[in-house]
């Protein structure tokens, strides 16, 4: 018994104490030292300082926007894909009539403004440079009664003057934060830094935040400053662009040394002297050689094309995996940057870019939020005052301003926002899919159609129209299709159609009971 409490005297001292961990990557050893030796543990804004985000934007225009075709379709599709064509306001008052008014009203404003090419060209710039600023600014010269417009500018406007004091913890490159770090006003530089008079004169405007649009990726809390999106991917293409160079200057190379003559005559032949003198006396000379000639060797001498060492198998495989790589830095699938679909199935095809129209979603999520409403507030409180708007719907406006703020009009007035659908490789199957959703219950019409970018009061019209047939008989027209694939009487309401529909069913079973 003794023996045995000894032993458990002695297990126990053995675990007691504090208990160590450790993580492989924590550890600093020979082999790694050097591979981590740019970890920091800077804050975001410190990591983030001008000189770095400036580096960086300055050799992602260079490497990704001017000198890869690669880079450069990747960021104009990802800024395609995300803005499209058009984007369009779907109002969602009780009144049809105001919905109507007010989409039409602010779908003349934001052409007259060409909302969608600057919201387009920011995102190539937000993707490229790290973020991108857009100004509220009255343009009287603009063809509307409104005249308010958005102004892009470039992040390089962006920027501390140089008397500003850099160790104010409110104020980080151009932006004044408040205690709780949310900007309050920007410096925006009157002239661009890399313009004739940017270098010399430094002058700067003070904004509120009221009246600036700064558009950048959060990568982590606290950050204020946008840095390149493709930051991680600048030395692949740099890698990418060498190898390829490289590759094409060695394959001249083998290519323009055609022949090679060559001996095995011992030293000291009379035959190899005279060829090695007639050679010395030739140095650096060439020789033209007819097409479909032959010709008769001394002995001991023998001609031979030079075998050429590149391109290699490899660069294949090589520039593949290169661009595989890049295309990840925007989320998007390789088939899609390359233009190679040659491997992929349809379902494959469609997996593929499901990530890549996530990230789209996101994208197009921050522009409604950041942008958009913004936009629609500013216009729709200046509308009110200038009389523009339907009565009503005037004073819904000038009453959000008044309670709350010019900027909550938009939060408070129920709204959407319609970029172009992603076209579908097989438009039978999309269809398809979309009509299982629907009879699943787990969709809508409406919902159908905004991922396409359409109005469904807009379509349906129109489709109405066309077949002339009211708004109602239309929909119950679809309705049949969809819930009885167009077997069911379309007169009626819909109550009407599920109640033939269970009859139906009934008589089936009945039908079977006695075939049983």
């Amino acid at each position: 018994m003794l023996h045995l409490l000894d032993k458990h005297k002695k297990k126990s001292s053995r675990n007691s104490g504090m208990i160590k961990a450790s993580y492989d990557a924590a550890a600093t050893t020979s082999h790694n030292e050097r591979h981590w030796s740019y970890a920091d543990s800077l804050s975001p804004d410190e990591s983030a300082r001008p000189e770095v985000r400036e580096k960086l934007r300055n050799r992602a225009r260079y490497e990704v926007l001017r000198n890869s075709s690669i880079g450069g379709g990747m960021v104009r599709m990802f800024a395609n894909d995300t803005v499209g064509t058009s984007i369009q306001l779907v109002m969602g008052l009780e009144n049809e009539a105001d919905n109507r008014e007010v989409q039409k009203v602010v779908g003349y404003w934001m052409d007259a403004i060409d909302a969608v090419e600057k919201i387009r060209t920011g995102k190539i710039d937000k993707t490229v440079s790290g973020e991108t600023l857009f100004r509220i600014v009255t343009n009287p010269s603009l063809d509307h009664e409104v005249m308010i417009d958005l102004l892009p500018m470039e992040a390089d406007h962006l920027s501390a003057p140089v008397i500003h004091d850099y160790f104010n913890p409110q104020y980080v490159d151009g932006v004044h934060l408040d205690r709780l770090k949310n900007p309050t006003a920007y410096d925006i530089l009157r002239e661009h830094p890399g313009s004739v008079f940017g270098g010399v004169n430094w002058q700067y405007d003070t904004f509120s935040r009221d009246s600036v649009i700064h558009w950048f990726r959060r990568d982590r809390p606290g950050q204020h400053r946008g840095v390149s999106e493709v930051a991680a991917a600048l030395p692949l293409f740099a890698h990418r662009r060498r190898f390829t160079l490289a590759t094409i200057a060695a394959a001249e190379t083998a290519a323009n040394r055609a022949t090679v003559l060559k001996t095995d005559l011992e030293p000291g032949n009379s035959l190899t002297e005279e060829v090695d003198a007639w050679a010395t006396e030739n140095m650096l000379s060439s020789i033209t050689l007819d097409r479909n000639a032959s010709t008769v060797l001394p002995i001991g001498w023998d001609l031979s094309q030079q075998s050429a060492e590149h391109p290699t198998t490899t660069f294949a495989m090589f520039d593949k995996a290169i661009v595989m790589e890049l295309s990840r830095c925007l989320l998007m699938p390789y088939e899609t940057v390359s233009g190679d679909h040659s491997g992929l199935s349809f379902s494959g095809g469609r997996l593929s870019r499901a990530g890549y129209e996530r990230a789209v979603e996101v994208e197009r999520a921050d522009i409604k939020k950041k942008i958009l409403d913004v936009l629609l507030s500013e216009f729709l409180y200046e509308a009110a005052v200038e009389g523009i708007l339907p009565n009503s719907v005037s004073r819904m406006v000038l009453d959000i301003a008044s309670r709350v703020s010019v900027r909550a009009i938009a939060k408070r007035m129920p709204h959407s926002w319609h970029f172009d659908g992603f076209k579908e490789p097989d438009e039978v199957k999309a269809a398809n899919a979309a009509k299982v959703r629907l009879q699943s219950g787990l969709t809508s019409r409406e919902s159908e159609l905004a991922k396409q970018g359409v109005d469904i009061d807009e379509i349906d019209a129109s489709a109405a129209r066309s077949f002339g047939v009211s708004v109602d008989e239309y929909r119950r027209a679809c309705f049949s299709s969809i819930m009885t694939n167009g077997n069911a009487v379309v007169a009626g309401s819909p109550t009407d159609v599920i109640s033939r529909l269970d009859e139906i069913d009934t008589a089936k079973e009945e039908q079977l009971v006695g075939v049983e």
